[in-house]
């Protein structure tokens, strides 16, 4: 991402992306590590150093914040806290965006993958609004492989059966349910081959 400075000058920024599934104290200083190894690599490479901006995707089951550093460090004087560095994040929590949001991001597939991913703890619902979730996808969908992920990914994280997922698929209107079929096929032939 590029901004401009007082000056007009052109400003590098890194957003720097961290997933996770479940709750990490340590997850800032996994940050910190990251950024200030980008930087050390900065430096070694005579380049000029680029402001970093962390965001933490989260998509686990409960709630959480991330603990701030100083937390890691209460059993020290308050005096010496001053020296454990600060590092700002960004945080998004799927279990904090509803299923509206999801439904009213502009890209089909992103939404798709969202609601996907925020069901994954509730199969039985997952089953139940799957037809909703493929409805999300454009229908002159050309990213044959990002369906081809969303299918690994529900029938691995849900009980799905065929008989659920046929079921299901005649729920879809065309070419989408063709589109799911044909990549059904594929996924199957793969894992036959591979003795799956």
């Amino acid at each position: 991402m590029e901004l401009a400075n007082v000056k007009g000058e052109k400003l590098k920024v890194a957003i720097l992306f961290e997933h996770k599934s479940m709750p990490d104290g340590n997850v800032l200083v996994q940050l910190g590590y990251y950024i200030f190894s980008h930087w050390i690599n900065q430096i070694r490479n005579k380049q000029k150093l680029r402001l970093m901006i962390p965001l933490i995707y989260y998509q686990g089951k409960q709630k959480w914040t991330p603990p701030s550093l100083i937390s890691r460090f209460l059993d020290y004087p308050e005096e010496l806290l001053k020296f454990v560095p600060r590092i700002e994040h960004l945080l998004i929590s799927l279990n904090e965006i509803s299923d509206d949001q999801i439904e009213g991001l502009r890209s089909h597939l992103l939404a798709a993958a969202l609601s996907a991913q925020k069901l994954r703890f509730n199969p039985e619902a997952l089953i139940e609004d799957f037809v909703r979730v493929l409805k999300l996808f454009p229908p002159d969908l050309k990213e044959k492989n990002f369906l081809e992920i969303l299918i690994v990914y529900t029938l691995s994280a849900t009980e799905f059966t065929e008989e659920i997922l046929f079921k299901s698929i005649k729920k879809i209107p065309k070419p989408l349910s063709s589109d799911f079929m044909s990549t059904y096929d594929r996924i199957i032939e793969k894992g036959i081959e591979k003795g799956i």
